[in-house]
């Protein structure tokens, strides 16, 4: 933090997270915001709270960070540091009503405005696309909860050893990102059977705009063969939006990951916006690094709650 005359004129902010990166678990730690007083601009207080920042992480042992951001001025001063996701992550946006959108889409949703998409392609697909029929017979249990239980532990370490790169999904960590008020209204959905978690998702709907929600698929995750649970979730998600009558809806997707055809048979398109991801390394982490870099899709989880733009 950058203070002048006990007035704070630019911050630089991390949150810390264990990550699965190749077969290791990993401290690293999220580039969630940085900013500075307009009025102190230029005159290198971004790169003292940057270099005080790197200074903590590594006195914290932390491995790596990796961040997302838009603004280019950042990606300019990132460039020789950090290194760029092995994945392309994909915004993927459903929307019910073009028009509506067109004329309602709030700008601070910039990665889902009219211009992030091929126009005539959502007109001429949008309506036309096969969406598969929401149900309430996919034959596995989702029920809404308040918070994770142990069940939650068993299902992370059953998935664990699929993924190169996952921010951990532990009941400790779940908890504190989607369960506690002050970080968020958000819904959670689980799908169970046996007593057995199959997989969740949560779900949040922004109504600071009250006449133009937007809904945002924050998470979901299933057991990686079984993707008719993820299949079941996505409707689950679906449903929840229509019922509370969202025109638009958001979700993160690893380019060819096998969601990818699930959102799409959805109406789910990709609004074509460049979600720049980045990461820098504080300490050598060996072998998981090429684990990580030559990965394939599947083995890649990344979310709208990885980060905190949602």
């Amino acid at each position: 933090m950058g203070v002048s005359e006990e007035h704070i004129i630019g911050c630089n902010h991390a949150i810390p997270r264990k990550v699965k990166i190749g077969r290791g678990r990993i401290l690293c730690n999220n580039g969630v915001d940085s900013a500075v007083h307009p009025g102190f601009r230029r005159r290198g207080v971004y790169s003292k709270t940057l270099e005080l920042l790197n200074q903590l992480s590594i006195e914290d042992r932390v491995k790596l960070r990796y961040a997302v951001t838009q603004n280019p001025i950042i990606i300019g001063h990132r460039s020789g540091d950090y290194r760029l996701f092995p994945h392309d992550v994909m915004v993927f946006v459903r929307i019910q009503e073009v028009d509506l959108h067109l004329q309602m889409m709030p700008e601070k949703y910039a990665m889902m405005k009219s211009y992030g998409f091929h126009l005539a392609k959502i007109y001429n697909n949008l309506r036309k696309i096969l969406r598969k029929p929401l149900r309430s017979d996919w034959d596995i249990p989702i029920q809404r909860i308040n918070s994770f239980t142990e069940r939650i532990n068993v299902f992370w370490k059953e998935i664990r050893d699929h993924y190169d790169f996952i921010v951990e999904r532990t009941k400790d960590y779940l908890n504190w990102r989607y369960c506690d008020p002050r970080g968020g209204d958000y819904v959670i959905n689980v799908a169970e059977e046996d007593g057995k978690t199959l997989g969740y998702n949560v779900l949040r709907i922004d109504r600071r705009r009250r006449e133009y929600p937007v809904g945002f698929i924050v998470d979901l995750l299933s057991l990686p063969h079984r993707l008719d649970v993820a299949e079941a979730l996505l409707a689950n998600a679906v449903d929840y939006f229509d019922v509370n009558a969202v025109n638009i809806v958001g979700s993160l997707v690893v380019k060819r990951h096998p969601y990818e055809k699930i959102f799409n048979s959805f109406g789910f398109l990709n609004s074509r916006f460049k979600m720049n991801i980045c990461y820098r390394l504080f300490e050598e982490i060996g072998e998981e690094l090429p684990r990580f870099q030559n990965s394939s899709p599947d083995r890649v989880h990344f979310v709208f709650g990885d980060y905190d733009a949602v």
